[in-house]
């Protein structure tokens, strides 16, 4: 399924990279591939438009994936 990612809600992105880059997702979206039960594994990929919360500078993350194994 496809999810939105926004400032609240239930899916939220933030990038935290040191002091000075710390990003808020303004709007974007999650993506599930594949969801396996068996295994207990959920592959997917994202992307987020978002905000510095110190400077406030606007940055676009793109390309991103996540591959989880969960209990």
């Amino acid at each position: 399924g496809t999810y939105n990612i926004g400032p609240t809600g239930d899916i939220q992105g933030t990038f935290s990279g040191g002091l000075t880059a710390s990003y808020a997702a303004d709007s974007g979206k999650l993506i599930i591939t594949e969801h396996n039960t068996g295994d207990k594994r959920i592959k997917g990929t994202f992307d987020f438009d978002a905000t510095n919360v110190i400077s406030g500078a606007a940055s676009v993350f793109t390309d991103g994936e996540f591959n989880l194994v969960y209990q």
